[in-house]
């Protein structure tokens, strides 16, 4: 499969999970304040969520700093659970760095320890589809 492909396949079942921006990726809880699993992967990192976006091509570059999960909820209940009410210390918590050649305010790569596969993550402005940004920044393949 050829790069260009396996970057629109990604794209394509990424839109399918993320249809609106502000329906941002994130864990999920339920009314018990325990997780649930039908969010998207994101980060937070420089006051900037960041929407994890499948298989793309780029150079890792240098530290710079930690993420945490995101928290949403997406379960429908009638309390609303904030990522304020939860400690930051039960938070993941993941390394964070730059990609060569994109600035970090756009995307970054991310994982929970040095042994754990990276993650690329990227932030898209309100008025720019995450499939859009993540095209502007990645390319095509």
């Amino acid at each position: 499969m050829t790069g260009s492909r396996r970057v629109r396949i990604a794209l394509a079942a990424l839109a399918a999970l993320v249809t609106a921006h502000l329906a941002v990726g994130c864990t999920a809880l339920d009314g018990d304040g325990e997780s649930s699993a039908s969010c998207a992967f994101a980060v937070d990192h420089g006051d900037r969520v960041y929407i994890h976006v499948g298989d793309v091509e780029y150079e890792l570059g240098a530290l710079v700093g930690t993420a945490r999960q995101w928290v949403c909820d997406d379960t429908g209940g009638s309390e609303e659970v904030r990522d304020d009410e939860i400690p930051v210390e039960e938070l993941t918590a993941y390394q964070a760095y730059a990609i060569k050649g994109i600035d970090p305010d756009d995307a970054i790569a991310v994982r929970e320890s040095p042994k754990d596969e990276l993650s690329v993550m990227v932030h898209s402005p309100e008025d720019e589809p995450l499939t859009d940004a993540t095209e502007r920044l990645f390319g095509d393949g």
